[in-house]
């Protein structure tokens, strides 16, 4: 019998155990920072792809999560991070009355990018473990930031599950790419980076243009 109790001190201490914040978690699962809070207070418990994706995430089963009893001794819990949660909202002031109008408006300023706190790094056999339970946006995060160690075979594994534009870039990266991506990688590029690599990417092992189908 599963307690919601239990799943949620369980969650916390498996997140607190990887330095993250609920902020950062909810950015791993594509969910708010209220849905983790209540996972962890026991108000309601994750739906299956998100315990699928954090159990593989965590390296431990959905039923330990569930219903196992995860417990740390006094020496480790005390050398748990200390990570903040993400203070409330503070309360919106009252709008003040709109100063006139004058007759030229000037164009608005861009606002700044928001503030999103980094995922931890992972390696790429990680990225590939959690491609089928992740979402395209989280996957797409987690490849940027292993952009620098990314080859041939990483990228055609993850072409299926990564968004059009996070492939077109990990494809520029790679200055040796081999022409022989422009086929296999076909269904998944824009027209203007596949013609790019087709002009530019690198003749086979053999010297000439790869011809696989």
């Amino acid at each position: 019998m599963i307690d919601n109790q239990q799943a949620g001190r369980n969650l916390m201490l498996l997140r607190l155990q990887r330095g993250l914040s609920q902020q950062g978690l909810a950015e791993l699962c594509n969910v708010t920072h209220q849905a983790v809070s209540k996972w962890e207070n026991g108000a309601a418990l994750p739906d299956v792809q998100t315990l699928l994706f954090l159990s593989a995430y965590y390296g431990v089963s959905m039923e330990q999560i569930l219903t196992g009893r995860i417990s740390l001794d006094a020496e480790e819990e005390a050398a748990l991070p200390a990570v903040p949660e993400t203070p409330p909202a503070p309360p919106i002031p009252e709008t003040p009355p709109a100063p006139p109008i004058p007759e030229t408006l000037p164009a608005p300023e861009a606002p700044p990018a928001p503030d999103v706190p980094d995922a931890p790094a992972l390696s790429w056999e990680q990225i590939l473990d959690l491609a089928p339970f992740a979402s395209r946006d989280v996957l797409d995060r987690l490849a940027e930031r292993c952009l620098e160690q990314a080859d041939e075979s990483h990228i055609c594994d993850l072409a299926p599950f990564v968004s059009k534009a996070c492939l077109d870039r990990m494809v520029r990266k790679l200055l040796h790419a081999r022409r022989s991506l422009a086929f296999k990688l076909a269904p998944f590029l824009s027209r203007e980076t596949l013609d790019w690599l087709i002009l530019n990417g690198q003749p086979d092992e053999n010297g000439r243009e790869a011809r696989e189908g």
